[in-house]
């Protein structure tokens, strides 16, 4: 058997070799293409990829970044000019043959007032609709008795003069922007200045416009009732801070009438080293540049999930390739497959009986109280982990069966160092699903003796056997007698999961809104239940919100 398996070996090994030879023959006839970037842009950002493209190629040296503008949506260039990528505002133009696309940056339109009006309190009760925002626009006398019933006093509005931001107030107003009164139609600055002064002032900028100093000031945001249902609810409750703002807007909490993304969109199927560089650029060291020609960049969580999904993404380093080389791949695949499978039914023949599946896996599918395991004898916490006190006095940490229900497949999972110390409530572990992370806190304090070496190179234990093989930490408790009384045994643990279940539908509903019937097939099995995994098919934004509005409430 030995000898058999040396043979197929030996037969795979060729074929790499054969592979490494044939794209070691072709690297310099693309080394003169691999170091230029080739770029369409729409006329209004032709600025901003003009700055990007000089600090791209500022940084990586060598690199080359060919801008090509393009007049009145005329997209045939595209196939002309074999681009690598095209940045657009808006809505991707159809047709446009794309591979993947991707947000680098926003143009957020945002009402503002002063810290000192008198009507602060009410206003940040009841937000202001789109209608009440429309008569503000275009009355003859705009008063505050508009937004504050019986109320008189006059309301001063500033607008500032750029177009497309009108344009995006008209579209979520539904009142043409010519219809505006333009008496106060002024400068960015103009308007946050005479909003700075003025308590009574409504004033319409970009967020970009508005500097740290600004809203650290007398300017802050007028929220928006999304829903008009006179009154401002939690899922509407992003206007605190610009941080909370950006976090609320991104993951959809703000009228999409009132920003616009700017998109890079991929136009080949794969690229090579420096468009991969150049696409991760744009995401991370990009965000400065983009917030200097004036826009808003990428919230942190969301340039962390996009730049770790590029280096995910799978790609040939020959966007061009040729069917030698597709076939040569191909059966480098197929002979690998072929001595895997051979391989291990020769190793299972050879045992006794063979390895048996684990009891706590549970095959994908509906999720509800009753497919969560939770084994007697654990102590459970509700930041959705469990301990056990091994026989030598330390305390044995993992994750509970709902969270990895919810979170599906981990991919990668950053853990704490031994050695260091970590109390009840500290972030205790990050589960990453490409680039998608949740973290949970730690049910005790102490010192970490050790952690599980298996995690690092295989994250999927946290889903097969989150009570045995997954385990986190082995931690030197440093108060545990009074710790422990904050933890439940299995039976009540059991009853609080059906009120998580509870919650995680709350959540669904507001936040995913789930009665959305192009929403529904994520979340919703046939007959209304919730799937299995129900977080693995959205992206970052929702992951975000899941930390914020379900794990972080329950601490």
């Amino acid at each position: 058997m030995k000898r058999v398996i040396l043979f197929l070996t030996g037969i795979l090994l060729l074929q790499l070799s054969l592979v490494a030879a044939v794209n070691s023959g072709n690297n310099e006839e693309k080394a003169a293409n691999d170091n230029t970037i080739r770029v369409i842009v729409s006329p209004e950002m032709r600025e901003l990829a003009g700055s990007l493209a000089h600090d791209f190629t500022r940084m990586q040296g060598g690199a080359d970044v060919e801008i090509l503008p393009v007049e009145n949506g005329d997209f045939q260039i595209i196939t002309d000019k074999s681009a690598d990528f095209a940045i657009i505002p808006g809505k991707v133009p159809e047709g446009l043959g794309n591979e993947w696309v991707m947000a680098i940056a926003r143009s957020i339109v945002v009402p503002v007032i002063n810290r000192g009006n008198p009507f602060l309190d009410k206003i940040y009760g009841k937000g202001i609709t789109r209608m009440e925002l429309a008569g503000l626009l275009t009355g003859n006398k705009p008063g505050w008795g508009q937004l504050i019933p019986g109320e008189s006093k006059p309301a001063h509005v500033y607008v500032i003069s750029d177009q497309s931001a009108m344009n995006s107030l008209a579209q979520y107003t539904g009142v043409a922007a010519s219809s505006f009164r333009n008496e106060n139609s002024a400068g960015a600055d103009d308007v946050i200045a005479a909003v700075a002064k003025d308590p009574l002032a409504i004033g319409f900028c970009r967020l970009s416009d508005l500097k740290g100093s600004a809203l650290a000031g007398q300017v802050t945001f007028m929220p928006i009732d999304r829903n008009e249902n006179g009154k401002l609810d939690y899922i509407e409750m992003i206007y605190h801070d610009a941080g909370s703002f950006e976090r609320g807007v991104w993951i959809g909490k703000y009228p999409g009438e009132l920003y616009s993304e700017v998109y890079l969109v991929a136009l080949k199927p794969a690229g090579g080293a420096i468009s991969s560089a150049f696409a991760r650029y744009l995401v991370t060291s990009g965000q400065d540049v983009a917030e200097k020609a004036g826009f808003s960049g990428l919230v942190a969580g969301e340039r962390l999930a996009k730049a770790e999904r590029l280096i995910n993404r799978q790609s040939p380093d020959d966007p061009s390739g040729n069917i030698f080389h597709s076939n040569v791949a191909l059966i480098v695949i197929l002979s690998f497959l072929f001595v895997a499978l051979l391989v291990s039914a020769l190793l299972f023949f050879a045992k006794k009986g063979g390895v048996q599946p684990s009891p706590e896996k549970i095959a994908r599918g509906q999720l509800n109280p009753e497919s969560i395991g939770i084994p007697q004898g654990l102590l459970f916490s509700k930041s959705h982990t469990w301990s056990f006190m091994d026989r030598d006095g330390k305390v044995k940490i993992g994750i509970d069966d709902f969270m990895q229900h919810i979170v599906g497949p981990v991919t990668r999972v950053e853990m704490k160092k031994a050695g260091e110390k970590i109390r009840k409530g500290d972030i205790l572990v990050k589960l990453v699903q490409n680039g998608k992370q949740l973290h949970l806190y730690s049910p005790v304090s102490g010192t970490i003796a050790e952690f599980n070496p298996l995690l690092k190179s295989d994250p999927s234990q946290l889903n097969a056997s989150p009570y045995t093989s997954g385990w986190l930490y082995r931690v030197e408790p440093a108060n545990w007698m009074k710790e422990l009384q904050f933890m439940e045994m299995a039976d009540s643990y059991r009853k609080w999961i059906s009120d998580e279940f509870s919650r995680l539908r709350d959540f669904l509903a507001t936040s995913i809104k789930v009665s959305r019937p192009e929403l529904q097939y994520v979340v919703l099995q046939d007959g209304g239940h919730l799937k299995d995994h129900v977080l693995a098919d959205f992206g970052p934004e929702v992951w975000e919100d899941f930390q914020t509005s379900f794990l972080d409430k329950a601490r």
